[in-house]
C-alpha cells in the first residue's frame, strides 16, 4: 500500500509538472522522467491530446468551501474546447474506480464554484494504468447528486467525533 501511494504521489507530481510546463517534452517524449512513472506520464500525454479540454496551466489548485467547511487539492480544472464550460478533473492511479471518487471531484467542483463564482458543468476522474500507457475516463453523471452524497458523508464523518450518548452509572433495579 505504501509503495502504491508513493508511486501515485510521484505520478501526480509528474502530471502537475507537465501541466505547469515544468517538464521538457522533446518529439512527444518526456525527458528525464523516472522509469516507474513513465507509463502514467505517457498515458497522461495521450489523454491530454485526445480530451478536448484546455487544462488550466496552474495545475493542482487548493480549493475550499467556507459554507460547508472543507478543503482539498483539485488535480486540475479545464475548459471544454467544444462547449467552453468548466471541467473539474481528478487523476487516479489506483487499481479500480470507486464511487467515492465522484463525491470527491464533485466537492472540488462545488468549492471551485464557491471561490470563483463560475459554474463547473462537468466533473471527471481520469484513471491511469501504472504499467501501460493507458487511461480510462469516468464522468460524474450528476455533480449535484454526487455533492449531496459528499455532504452526507462529511456530516457522518463529523458526527463520529460528537458524543451523542453517555453511560448512566446508576444501576436499575427491576
Amino acid at each position: 500500500r505504501d509503495d502504491a501511494a508513493t508511486l501515485g504521489t510521484e505520478c501526480h507530481d509528474i502530471i502537475d509538472e507537465i501541466i505547469k510546463g515544468e517538464r521538457v517534452i522533446e518529439d512527444g517524449e518526456l525527458t528525464e522522467i523516472p522509469k516507474q512513472t513513465q507509463p502514467v506520464a505517457k498515458a497522461f500525454l495521450k489523454w491530454r491530446k485526445e480530451c478536448n479540454i484546455d487544462i488550466n496551466s496552474a495545475g493542482d489548485q487548493f480549493v475550499w468551501s467556507k459554507k460547508f467547511e472543507y478543503a482539498g487539492a483539485m488535480d486540475a480544472i479545464g475548459r471544454d474546447l467544444k462547449t467552453e464550460k468548466l471541467v473539474a478533473i481528478d487523476f487516479k492511479t489506483s487499481n479500480s474506480i470507486s464511487s467515492t471518487y465522484a463525491l470527491q471531484v464533485a466537492a472540488y467542483a462545488k468549492a471551485y464554484e464557491e471561490i470563483h463564482g463560475e459554474r463547473v458543468d462537468r466533473a471527471i476522474v481520469v484513471k491511469f494504468d501504472k504499467f501501460e500507457p493507458k487511461y480510462e475516463v469516468h464522468e460524474v453523471v450528476d455533480i449535484d447528486v454526487a455533492f449531496n452524497g459528499f455532504k452526507s458523508a462529511l456530516y457522518l464523518h463529523r458526527l463520529k467525533s460528537f458524543q451523542m450518548m453517555t453511560r448512566n452509572e446508576k444501576k436499575r433495579v427491576l
